[in-house]
């Protein structure tokens, strides 16, 4: 005989359920973590804005992971996201290796080459407002971002970030992104 689940234990399998749901998919969305839709009339994510958003995404999915590679002439981070499926995420020092043996062509067999470039992933690289007034890519890389981790977009992503590892710079110039944003 089935012996019913209490309506108390329903009720705690259920929380238990939706909080891990929640903490495994739930990523924040840019305009929730901003309080305004992106590309909204007099409305501009500041550099600080954007880079939070980066870390929080960061922090609630296992498919980006963020990298300070630089400084700005004001001490601003610049800061780069990794964005790949999990499996590639795991292996990512291995498909670093991969591109700093292909790089020079001396140092392989055509056969190796030929092996290392199947093993490997291809890697794009996105940098977005190098000038001060380009303001509209450095905010849709929070749009760009959460839709690669999430799926949430035109294309089949999962598909893509299997095949693809995306370097993303939402800017390279934090300092005059934030002089315009200011003025």
């Amino acid at each position: 005989m089935k012996r019913a689940t209490s309506p108390a234990k329903f009720s705690f399998s259920l929380f238990v359920f939706l909080s891990i749901a929640s903490v495994v998919y739930a990523q924040t969305t840019p305009e929730a973590f901003l309080g305004f839709k992106v590309g909204a009339d007099k409305k501009l994510a500041d550099f600080n804005q954007i880079k939070a958003y980066f870390e929080k995404l960061a922090q609630e999915s296992p498919k980006l992971k963020l990298f300070t590679i630089g400084t700005s002439t004001l001490k601003k981070p610049m800061i780069m996201a990794v964005i790949t499926s999990d499996e590639n995420m795991v292996k990512l020092d291995r498909y670093r290796e991969i591109v700093k043996k292909l790089r020079d062509p001396r140092s392989l067999s055509a056969e190796d080459a030929k092996k290392l470039a199947r093993e490997g992933k291809s890697i794009v690289l996105i940098t977005c407002s190098l000038h001060a007034t380009e303001v509209a890519a450095s905010q849709m890389s929070m749009e760009l971002a959460y839709n690669l981790v999430t799926g949430k977009t035109s294309f089949d992503a999962k598909k893509v970030l299997n095949d693809v590892i995306v370097l993303l710079c939402p800017s390279h110039n934090p300092d005059g992104n934030q002089m315009v944003i200011d003025w």
